[in-house]
């Protein structure tokens, strides 16, 4: 028995128009949030509202893809800004306040997701985990 996906995950990648970060949001984030903190530039991004995206999967045989390797000294992404942690905290809280939730709230979700100990490629990744924890 083969199976079928029932559910897909599409994530969706923008580019500030201040600074030319990449920030990728899915779809829930795009359609439920609808804002985002750019961390380049600080600045309050709205994203266009979706309601609904169609995938369309196909099937067949797949023939198989041989890609060339990468040199390994290519770096695909611009260098980040070297921010202290309270800078960066600071900015977390500022971009949930401008999101309407209170200080308090961002407070205490940063505070939480700090104590968990987690680690975080990005600071985007570090701001989703906040924002997950509030909502």
């Amino acid at each position: 028995m083969q199976l079928r996906p029932i559910k897909a995950n599409v994530y969706f990648t923008y580019q500030c128009p201040k600074c030319g970060s990449e920030i990728s949001q899915s779809y829930d984030e795009v359609s439920q949030i609808g804002k985002f903190l750019c961390y380049g530039c600080h600045s309050l991004l709205q994203f266009e509202k979706m309601t609904k995206v169609n995938i369309i999967p196909s099937y067949g045989l797949v023939q198989p893809v041989y890609l060339p390797k990468k040199p390994e000294n290519i770096v695909n992404k611009a260098p980040r800004p070297n921010f202290s942690v309270e800078v960066k905290r600071e900015a977390i809280i500022g971009g949930l306040t401008r999101l309407g939730y209170s200080a308090k709230q961002a407070k205490v979700a940063l505070a939480k997701v700090e104590l968990a100990g987690g680690r975080f490629e990005s600071d985007s990744e570090l701001f989703k985990a906040v924002l997950r924890e509030i909502i």
